[in-house]
């Protein structure tokens, strides 16, 4: 495998490098503790979200709780997402309501039903680069709605996904410079624009003894994918690819924001920095 252009974390160029000789250190920056069933995510001023499904802890970059709000009347907890540093949405599977917190965690706004935007059993939400919306997934029903709950403007609707894209089980959704990615993990990522059109499909290119993967991120036009405690670097223009072995064991989730890239385990998440030696 031959490694063409990959803008990477610091805007490393690494071309014409073959995998057997690319050399790289990972250098842990911080880490911070959570309980195993404990949701996790972060925004660009690398203030950390953390909920038990009771409570929501706001964390600065070095760790330290500033702020925290009991969400036991918001119903039961599938999803924390930072849609921007002023804002954050908390989704309940359980009673398939969006309700939203301001920065210091106060309720922001009135809680929405996802019933009144004919979502009926909603699985996976996304922020958006437009903070009056959220993108919601019904993979039951195969549908893709971008649900704005400001103002008067439509919302964008996507019928019958399975059938249109032959979609297996879409394990996690992203909006990205304005590009809409859902990861089905044994097969792709999906790319639709903002209007909800498709606009690409990139397959893996991966061992045949690696299994499905459980997280994806997007940077330029690089794919990250984590499969089996590897990193792998995907080009979308091209089929160059590189995998990186991780720094910690059980890795399920990640987020490359900034410079760096945080890795979620069971009982910690880490801070990494990682540097391409040449």
């Amino acid at each position: 495998m031959r490694i063409g252009l990959f803008v990477f974390f610091t805007s490393i160029a690494l071309i014409g490098v073959s995998q057997d000789s690319l050399n790289y250190s990972w250098t842990e920056r911080l880490t911070i503790d959570l309980d195993s069933s404990d949701l996790w995510n972060i925004d660009r001023l690398e203030y950390h979200y953390v909920s038990d499904g009771r409570t929501i802890n706001k964390l600065d970059s070095t760790g330290e709780v500033r702020f925290t709000q009991s969400v036991r009347s918001s119903g039961g907890l599938a999803t924390l997402e930072p849609i921007n540093t002023m804002k954050l949405v908390h989704f309940s599977q359980e009673q398939q309501t969006l309700c939203f917190f301001d920065n210091t965690l106060s309720l922001y706004q009135d809680c929405i039903d996802l019933l009144d935007a004919n979502i009926i059993n909603a699985s996976l939400i996304c922020s958006s680069s437009q903070s009056d919306r959220v993108w919601v997934l019904d993979q039951l029903n195969s549908t893709l709605t971008q649900v704005v709950f400001s103002g008067d403007i439509p919302s964008v609707n996507v019928q019958n996904l399975a059938g249109i894209l032959d979609v297996d089980e879409v394990v996690s959704i992203a909006e990205v410079d304005e590009r809409l990615f859902l990861l089905d993990g044994t097969r792709g990522v999906y790319q639709f624009d903002l209007f909800g059109s498709f606009v690409d499909f990139h397959t893996f290119e991966i061992d045949d003894s690696l299994e499905k993967a459980v997280d994806f991120d997007v940077a330029g036009n690089s794919l990250f994918l984590l499969i089996n405690n590897i990193l792998i670097l995907q080009s979308m223009v091209s089929d160059e690819s590189l995998e990186i072995a991780l720094p910690v064991e059980g890795v399920f989730d990640f987020k490359i924001i900034n410079k760096a890239i945080f890795l979620r385990t069971s009982k910690t998440v880490h801070k990494f920095e990682l540097q391409f030696l040449k």
